[in-house]
Parts: C-alpha cells; structure tokens; sequence
C-alpha cells in the first residue's frame, strides 16, 4: 500500500499524541558519587506548610523542598519507617533494623536528577528503578557514605532496593538509613483531552484517505 503525504503527516501526528500522553520515560542513569546537578534542592522535613508532614512511624512519610514549603516530597517503604532528629530529611527505619526498599516521589512534579546518601549497615548492592527502567546493581560499601546521582529522566518516581551480600539476593535489611536527599524537577507535561483527541482524529481521517488514494 501506497502512502501519500498528507496520510503520512497525520499518522506522525497520532504517534506523536500518543507518545506525549503518555510520558515516555528516558533512559535510568546511575553514577557514583555525590554529583550535585545545577539547581538541586534539598528536601528537609522541617520545612513543610502546616496540615503537609507526615513524620511517621507510618509506611508512607512526607518532607518538602528547602525552599518551597508548599512542595510535598513522599519517601514510602514496605514497612514503617519516620525521621531522625535533624534538619535534612534522614529517612530511618521504625524499629531500628534497617530497611531495603525506598521509593522517592515529589508530588505532582516529574524528577529529572536526584541525588542520594545510603548508609548501608553491611557491604551489599543496590538497583534503582523509575518504574520502566532498572539500573544494573550497585556496590554499598557498610563502611562508609555511598551517594548516588541519578538523571536520565523526567522521572515520576525512583525507588530502590537493597542487598546484602550476593547481588540482588536479599538476606535482610541492609540500609541504616538515607539522607543528604536533592532533587532537580519540573511540572508534569500532558496533552489535553480535548488537543489530543483532535490529533487521533486527524490521524484516523488521514489513514483512512491514504487507503482510498493508494
């Protein structure tokens, strides 16, 4: 089958809709080290507008960005988790054992660079993930800091998982606690309804004529 050109423009058009209504993730990119990004911001726990923090003990807890008080970031675990005595959000667990999962979300943003501290309490591993993409597992030394950058994004959330020992073989808790939390973000980009109907609507009239002229 032939395609002339308008069908052709109006095809590109619908992929095009579909592929800004949904989002697309790019690609997960983990580096060691402690790389502060231009424009990071620090998320502190006692930085919120009232009726926003969420301290815990609880599975999901709140803190907000240093310098937007109204800008809500969540840290959700599998288990309980709260905060430490301090400033800058140190996320520890409630029964003082560790924890291994934590997923990093900055409510109603897309996160384009983060920027993590894990205070691993055994030598071990870790992976990140945006949801699409999981990064290949990283060293956690249990003696010492272990930053991380992540970009590659926008992202809508990041979330990791520990190990210890033999990489991604889980033998228990292994994060004593992550803090020195920064975040680079931006609003979140949709087409609206009624633009991205319109759009499908033409590509569905341009496919439809490029089948009757082939």
């Amino acid at each position: 089958m032939r395609w002339n050109l308008v069908g052709s423009a109006a095809a590109m058009a619908l992929l095009g809709a579909i592929a800004a209504s949904s989002g697309a993730n790019a690609a997960l990119v983990v580096d060691t080290g402690n790389n502060p990004p231009l424009g990071s911001l620090v998320i502190d726990n006692n930085a919120c507008d009232a009726g926003i923090v969420n301290v815990g003990p609880a599975t999901t807890i709140s803190a907000c960005v240093q310098n937007d008080h109204g800008q809500q970031v969540d840290f959700t675990s599998d288990e309980l988790i709260t905060y430490a005595a301090g400033g800058q959000a140190q996320i520890v667990s409630d029964d003082g054992n560790g924890f291994s999962y934590l997923k990093i979300e900055v409510v109603g943003q897309l996160i384009s660079k983060l920027i993590l501290n894990i205070d691993a309490i055994t030598d071990g591993f870790v992976t990140f993930s945006d949801g699409v993409d999981t990064s290949a597992p990283q060293a956690l030394s249990g003696s010492g800091n272990n930053f991380f950058t992540i970009t590659g994004g926008p992202f809508s959330f990041i979330e990791f998982t520990a190990t210890s020992g033999v990489a991604a073989i889980a033998l228990g808790d292994s994060v004593d606690d992550v803090k020195q939390v920064r975040v680079t973000y931006g609003p979140r980009q949709q087409v609206s309804e009624p633009a991205l109907l319109g759009l499908l609507g033409l590509g569905l009239i341009g496919i439809a004529a490029a089948r009757r002229r082939a």
